[in-house]
């Protein structure tokens, strides 16, 4: 029988620090990634995105593995020796951490990080934006905003100034650059000790140096400085045209060059001609109104050429006399008002003779005339 294990055992694990491999940290680069609640599926399109085009870009990754295994079948050796190979290879991989991507936990909800080993994620994340404004199509589902993260550091004046400094040299102060518009763009999560002010104003001072000829544009700057704090971690990157690309939002990109092209004018005679293409369901509705507008002409011809005839009970239209009917004859109005005075008249003959006949009644029975 196995002894059961005391409380003391249970609080010294449980004060053991866990290591937990896959978050983001200090001296990675990568791309942030901006979803609705669903993250899983977001770190999916991700990697299925960026994979797609770093193949394009940089060629496939298993280029190497391929040729290896290869060489392997090539050669006439035991299956014991061929399986250590591979098991050799597959435990430097994971220890060098040679992946083009791979998914972690950035310390905030609905923010997925990928770490990627590319040299530049800001020109990648520009071609794939231009490239998706371009085809107007809508690749990914479930995610907001691709952010590149060219580099990280902990949330200190000191070392933020460093990395600021040594990303914004090679863009601002390079022999033979011209003027250019620049602003910083900064977001905070999870993090309420670090001022927003102070990062952006040292920011700018890098830029603007002595005899620097840059400036400063909010609304539409050539390049963009991003500072994105996640807890106490600052990720930074330097970006172009992010105005321009709607802050590399993928979905409001796609949106905004939809609705370009439907002003457009070329686009306004397409829709015109599409719209003028007769639809079948379409065809049978006009075709049975049609029939019914001929059938209505054709009765209202009918009336008129064929008035209907005054019916012989219809006495009172028959008593009007001639002078009145044929000085009414262009107002109907006037008809109807000699046709009211008639049955006024007969109303009131009526109502004499009832009164005379009661009288004569009345005088019989007393005896008296």
């Amino acid at each position: 029988m196995s002894q059961k294990r005391g409380k003391s055992y249970y609080r010294k694990s449980s004060n053991k620090r866990r290591k937990v491999h896959g978050i983001l940290n200090v001296g990675m680069r990568g791309f942030l990634l901006t979803c609705n609640r669903d993250e899983k599926a977001c770190v999916r399109d991700g990697l299925n995105l960026l994979t797609e085009y770093a193949d394009l870009f940089y060629g496939p990754e298993n280029d190497d593995k391929k040729e290896s295994t290869d060489n392997d079948s090539d050669s006439e050796e035991d299956i014991e020796v061929s399986l250590e190979k591979e098991k050799r290879r597959l435990k430097e991989q994971i220890k060098n951490k040679t992946q083009r991507f791979q998914p972690m936990q950035s310390g905030a909800n609905n923010v997925v990080f990928i770490r990627t080993q590319i040299d530049n994620p800001g020109e990648m994340a520009y071609q794939i934006l231009t490239d998706i404004a371009k085809k107007s199509e809508k690749i990914t589902r479930h995610i907001q905003r691709m952010i590149p993260v060219n580099g990280t550091c902990r949330t200190i004046m000191e070392d933020m100034e460093d990395l600021g400094s040594r990303l914004i040299d090679p863009f601002f102060h390079v022999e033979g650059t011209s003027q250019i518009a620049f602003s910083v763009q900064y977001k905070a999560r999870n993090n309420g000790k670090v001022k927003r002010d102070e990062i952006i104003r040292m920011l700018a001072s890098l830029v603007l140096k002595e005899g620097s000829p840059h400036k400063v544009d909010l609304n539409m700057p050539d390049i963009t400085i991003i500072v994105e704090i996640i807890k106490n971690i600052c990720c930074m990157s330097i970006v172009k045209n992010f105005h321009g690309l709607k802050k590399y939002n993928l979905h409001a990109v796609v949106e905004e060059r939809l609705n370009e092209s439907k002003d457009e004018p070329g686009q306004r005679c397409k829709e015109k001609e599409h719209s003028n293409v007769p639809d079948p369901v379409e065809k049978l509705a006009n075709n049975e109104s049609k029939d019914l507008c001929q059938r209505s002409e054709e009765k209202n011809e009918k009336v008129k050429s064929n008035p209907p005839a005054i019916e012989e009970g219809n006495k009172e239209s028959d008593n009007i006399p001639d002078d009145k009917i044929e000085k009414t004859k262009d107002d109907p109005r006037e008809i109807l008002d000699t046709e009211k005075s008639m049955k006024d008249e007969r109303s009131d003959k009526t109502v004499d003779e009832a009164r005379t006949e009661d009288d004569d009644k009345v005088d019989g029975k007393t005896g008296c005339r």
